[in-house]
């Protein structure tokens, strides 16, 4: 790490009335690492970056101290900024959608090749990939907004599996069916990730 960021997140630090443990406290973090960071002995990674960046109510140039705009420190009431968990579920919210593209591939690929059992068994791939996305979303429910984006999510999914279920039974659509399940990461991705 150079010893310039490490001079900018000391400054910022102190201009906003922070010690290192309360710093370290906000980020979910030991006051060792942040300490660590003002000595230039380590460097924050990008998920910690964007978190300072948002606690200090300044965009990454202006931290990583590319852009030399001074900003005047907040009042802590009047900041909204993401806690650590909150940062680390969005985080998380973001491969969802891989995720479940992953397991239609394996779901699909799987049941080409090894047929009718590889079906009825691995169906359970989707509501593993659901967990995961809960998981991510719980981490965000601080936000009011997020917490109605998960309810309606949930919603959704209950549909999906019910239309599912539905078609399977009615017409023996399993094998196509599935189809369905893939409005869930579209729905998530336009809902979530696009704000």
């Amino acid at each position: 790490m150079n010893i310039k960021l490490a001079d900018r997140l000391v400054e910022l630090r102190k201009e906003n009335k922070l010690s290192q443990e309360a710093l370290a406290e906000k980020l979910g973090l030991s006051r060792q690492a942040i300490s660590k960071w003002e000595r230039a002995e380590a460097s924050p990674d990008t998920d910690n970056l964007i978190a300072l960046a948002d606690l200090y109510g300044i965009t990454l140039d202006q931290l990583l101290g590319n852009d030399e705009v001074k900003t005047e420190p907040q009042p802590q009431q009047a900041k909204k900024s993401l806690s650590a968990k909150q940062i680390k579920g969005k985080s998380n919210l973001k491969k969802a959608p891989l995720l479940f593209l992953g397991a239609i591939a394996v779901y699909v690929g799987g049941g080409i090749i090894l047929g009718a059992f590889w079906w009825l068994l691995m169906w359970i791939l989707f509501p593993i990939v659901l967990g995961y996305t809960f998981s991510a979303l719980s981490m965000c429910f601080e936000d009011r907004k997020l917490l109605s984006i998960l309810f309606s999510t949930i919603a959704a999914i209950f549909l999906a599996v019910s239309l599912y279920i539905a078609l399977g039974v009615a017409f023996h659509l399993w094998g196509i069916a599935w189809l369905i399940f893939l409005a869930i990461p579209a729905y998530v991705y336009i809902k979530v990730i696009k704000k």
